[in-house]
């Protein structure tokens, strides 16, 4: 899909490669499959089915239905279909373990966590540096916006917030989200909302 040379990793066990030494974590959080609810907290991480609209937290399979243990057919050797009922086992049965991990959630949100990755620039010292380049050495002209702090909305988010703008090392963030189709299937109703967080205390030339 990209041109080469390109430093994209090939495939996600080589991108795990590059991220797991830098101890940046990444957290799966179950959602409805509506988009009512996030699955965590106190009030919703122990619960099969969303409490507002009562859809179900897993997709159905051959161990698990809606909560409840199913009924699957087993083939014979001389091919007759028996249907054995499959009650729950205690908790520490294999076949509780293996129903637990056939309990496949229906919409799952990746969140690679911010404050780990800024932790990490925070510790380069030279890239802790561009975090105040646009209060320090950002070159101002009146007439031109050549960076998102000459806007309006910068300068009136700063008036409102003084104590928060009086530290340029605090980070601005622009959020920008946008669906797609990973499979490019027209008849897939799989879709992929990455929501991305573009840094603007950095040199301009480098998240553009």
């Amino acid at each position: 899909m990209l041109p080469l040379p390109n430093l994209v990793s090939s495939n996600t066990y080589h991108a795990k490669k590059v991220i797991n030494p830098l101890t940046m974590g990444v957290e799966k959080i179950h959602a409805c499959p509506n988009h009512c609810i996030f699955f965590r907290g106190k009030t919703f991480e122990g619960l099969d089915k969303c409490p507002r609209c009562r859809a179900s937290r897993y997709k159905d399979n051959d161990l698990y239905s809606g909560g409840e243990a199913s009924t699957r057919n087993k083939r014979s050797k001389k091919g007759s279909k028996k249907a054995v009922q499959e009650s729950r086992p205690p908790e520490d049965t294999p076949l509780d373990n293996d129903a637990k991990k056939r309990k496949i959630p229906s919409l799952v949100m990746w969140y690679l966590l911010v404050t780990d990755r800024l932790r990490r620039i925070f510790l380069n010292p030279k890239e802790a540096v561009l975090k105040t380049w646009w209060d320090d050495e950002r070159k101002v002209d009146d007439d031109v916006i050549a960076h998102p702090a000459d806007g309006s909305q910068w300068q009136d988010f700063d008036n409102k917030n003084p104590l928060f703008s009086s530290d340029p090392r605090n980070v601005r963030f622009a959020l920008s989200t946008d669906g797609m189709n990973p499979f490019n299937e027209r008849t897939s109703n799989h879709s992929t909302w990455p929501v991305i967080l573009t840094m603007y205390n950095i040199l301009t030339w480098l998240y553009l």
